[in-house]
Formats: C-alpha cells, sequence, structure tokens
C-alpha cells in the first residue's frame, strides 16, 4: 500500500519510433521520424489517451529545404 492507501505499481509503457530515409537521385533526400506513445490508460481499460508526433524534412542537392513538426493527441472513451 502506497501512502494514500492505494498500491502505486509501475505501469509498463511502449513508444513506438518509426525512421524512414528515401534517396532519389537529382531530387533529393526525404527524413521523416514517427513517435507514437500511450500517456494514460484508465484502470478499466476503456478509455485511454496517446500522443503522437511527426517530423518530415526534404534535403535538396544544395541541402536546402526546411522541415515540417506535427503533434497530436488522441483520447479514446468508452461510455
Amino acid at each position: 500500500m502506497g501512502q494514500y492507501g492505494k498500491s502505486h505499481e509501475r505501469i509498463k509503457r511502449q513508444i513506438d519510433l518509426d525512421l524512414s530515409v528515401e534517396h532519389e537521385e537529382d531530387i533529393g533526400t526525404d527524413i521523416e521520424a514517427v513517435l507514437n506513445g500511450n500517456i494514460w490508460r484508465s484502470e478499466d481499460g476503456k478509455s485511454s489517451l496517446d500522443a503522437n508526433a511527426r517530423y518530415n524534412q526534404h534535403f535538396d542537392e544544395f541541402g536546402n529545404n526546411g522541415g515540417t513538426f506535427r503533434v497530436g493527441l488522441k483520447f479514446i472513451f468508452d461510455v
């Protein structure tokens, strides 16, 4: 039992990271990184909050072109 009368067990979390790099001659190289993970899950498992982040960048033959970054949250609930 914890300090406030509840058992505080460690919760195993999984975070997925996908990284891809594609190169095409005379066009450039595309880099993408995607991160997905669960932030919170209710005790009954019916509700959860997931987060994701994505970064894309294209490098042309001169090393130019900026990247884009996106972040998202997904809340799932069952009543």
